[in-house]
């Protein structure tokens, strides 16, 4: 990343690593997997009726895992830099 951010002209450029942690809520953790992505294309290619018994099941499913399953813990990378 420092090496991209100086090569677009960018001085004192600087980037690391830290945890993230992010607990999404059920509902909010399907949303997000059914409406972005490959995972709503993949949805949007089922027929209406598969789509709909498809993601009832799904909604089902999440109901009954612990909320610790819709914890996101992806380390995330930050940088900072000067406009030269």
């Amino acid at each position: 990343m420092t090496a991209i951010l100086q090569h677009a002209g960018f001085r004192d450029a600087r980037a690391w690593i830290e945890p993230f942690e992010h607990r999404f809520g059920s509902e909010e953790f399907f949303d997000l997997r059914s409406t972005r992505g490959t995972s709503r294309r993949r949805i949007e290619s089922l027929e209406p009726e598969v789509r709909r018994r498809f993601l009832d099941r799904v909604r089902e499913r999440f109901a009954a895992m612990d909320e610790e399953a819709f914890t996101d813990r992806s380390p995330m990378v930050f940088a900072t830099a000067v406009n030269s």
